[in-house]
């Protein structure tokens, strides 16, 4: 039994540690609150103006999504103050539009524009006109690259957007949700009638907007050119479109008017029979989209070239353009995440660590009041502890006995290889040269019982030995060196350039886009795009 002067010793730096210790967390939190307040001086409505003004003016994307970001953590601090929701609704708005258009991440932006609108149906129905717009071009983009038979699914979206607007008489917002659903039933990717936009239309004509909005003049030439569209006057409607270029107001989004315009365009010369001049007007296009940078402009436009000629029978430019388009679109949808893996590491970061400053200031306040109650109950336990100790000695001994013995009764024996070495050895050979084989190794047709069949060896013995040599499973054998194939494929672009990622996964025997990253990743610890990158420095 250990002397009393001891626990009581033990006892004293107990205490002392656990005071020492108070002052290290409070100092870890000010480091935290010292982040925190480089951001909690500026107002919400300043950070949400400076965000938005970047946005527009071209400025640092990351910059106005860090303003944004803050913005919405303030209210995952305070949930119950009404402005902050307000805010936090606008903010998660702006940040939907960035994550859509900036970094083309569909998935992410969805998230933040749903938690808009869940915010704004409550709190703020000026904002909803602009998360519809938002949504609608988000669900069209998506699905034009991913499922083009159902981008008519953003035409919903276009509509609440319109009518919330006109409602609250936001003329801008309005007309951009109207010339959104008027875009959607004329040109290559027309997924509407005309004729079930009539109510809308009716309703668009009674409306007291200004004469003077600069949206005005555009929409309600939208509206003819669809009209001349849907009786087949394509040279009325070629006509109507030079004018509705001309009505195009400078903003941010001008650009994508004027090509929706000139796509407009090169297909009603396609419908007149002059297709070299629509493919001419399509090539001004791409050239204008590429000097500007605009990717998924670009994107869109190799596809229409591709439509254009295949309608005239230019088989082999059909399928230039169609390779140009597919390069385009795989570059879109994971080259520019790749890029952007850095902004949104850092994103990250900024969000987790505002969410700690939230939770710390909690702590600290709890912490004042109950240092006193935790001392005197740590104490308390101490005493309580020692004098257990005492009495209980020779029983904890004895427990500690009773779980060795058991420890030794459980612990897993190792097992003993029942194979002969020599055996394992011939059929580990075997099993390797089979592997060693591209086309058997790739082919849909492998399984154990097809590696038995080749190796003319047991599906048992197979097994076993694949466990002695390997301890792994043959699923997870055939997994690792059908990945090393698709590795070496992926560094090889003089045979396998024309191939995108999921092809190659196909071509080694992923049948899923989703299972050939998922296990390119656990074996590798990179992405396949990511491996691509580090293959070509």
């Amino acid at each position: 039994m250990l002397p009393y002067k001891v626990y009581r010793l033990l006892l004293i730096i107990y205490i002392v540690l656990f005071g020492s210790a108070l002052p290290l967390q409070a100092a870890r939190q000010n480091e935290k609150r010292d982040y925190f307040d480089r951001w909690s001086a500026v107002p919400s409505k300043e950070l949400s103006n400076r965000a938005v003004n970047l946005i527009m003016n071209g400025g640092s994307i990351d910059s106005a999504f860090i303003f944004l970001n803050v913005v919405y953590n303030r209210y995952v601090i305070d949930a119950d103050d009404r402005q902050k929701q307000i805010d936090a609704a606008r903010a998660l708005n702006n940040m939907g539009y960035i994550m859509s258009f900036e970094f083309f991440d569909y998935e992410r932006a969805y998230t933040y524009l749903s938690k808009a609108l869940e915010l704004s149906t409550t709190n703020d129905g000026e904002l909803l006109p602009y998360i519809y717009v938002n949504l609608g071009n988000l669900k069209l983009t998506q699905t034009e690259y991913v499922n083009p038979e159902s981008m008519a699914e953003a035409l919903p979206y276009y509509k609440k957007g319109f009518y919330a607007a006109a409602n609250t008489r936001q003329w801008d917002i309005m007309l951009i949700n109207f010339c959104n659903m008027m875009w959607m039933s004329v040109g290559f990717d027309a997924c509407v009638d005309y004729r079930s936009l009539a109510k809308e239309i009716a309703y668009f004509g009674r409306l007291p907007i200004p004469s003077t909005n600069d949206n005005l003049p555009l929409a309600q030439q939208l509206v003819r050119i669809c009209q001349s569209v849907s009786n087949g006057k394509f040279d009325e409607a070629l006509s109507l479109a030079d004018k509705a270029l001309a009505a195009i107001p400078p903003s941010p989004d001008s650009l994508r008017y004027v090509a929706s315009v000139y796509s407009l365009q090169a297909f009603c010369l396609m419908k007149t029979g002059r297709s070299e001049e629509a493919i001419t007007k399509l090539k001004r296009l791409l050239q204008l989209v590429k000097d500007n940078g605009i990717k998924d402009l670009e994107t869109e436009t190799y596809r229409y070239l591709m439509m254009a000629c295949k309608e005239m029978s230019y088989s082999q430019r059909a399928k230039d353009y169609e390779y140009l388009y597919l390069k385009s679109k795989d570059s879109l949808l994971f080259g520019n995440k790749l890029a952007s893996m850095e902004r949104i590491r850092l994103m990250q970061r900024l969000s987790v660590a505002n969410r700690e400053v939230a939770a710390s200031a909690q702590r600290m306040r709890r912490m004042r009041m109950g240092v006193a109650i935790v001392l005197l109950f740590a104490i308390s336990v101490i005493g309580f502890s020692v004098a257990l100790l005492r009495r209980n000695r020779l029983l904890r001994e004895s427990y500690h006995k009773l779980y060795q013995t058991m420890q030794e009764t459980i612990a897993p024996k190792p097992k003993k290889s029942q194979m002969n070495p020599r055996l394992r050895a011939d059929i580990v050979g075997r099993i390797e040269s089979v592997l060693s084989n591209p086309d058997e190794l790739c082919s849909e047709d492998m399984s154990l019982g097809r590696m038995a069949e080749l190796t003319d060896v047991s599906q048992k013995l197979v097994s076993q030995a694949i466990n002695e040599q390997w301890q792994k499973s043959f699923p997870q054998l055939l997994a690792e060196y059908r990945i090393r194939e698709a590795c070496r494929r992926m560094q090889d672009p003089e045979h396998y350039s024309h191939m995108t990622i999921e092809g190659i996964g196909q071509s080694v025997g992923f049948h899923t886009r989703s299972n050939f990253f998922a296990t390119f990743k656990r074996i590798t610890g990179l992405k396949p795009t990511e491996y691509i990158k580090e293959a070509q420095r």
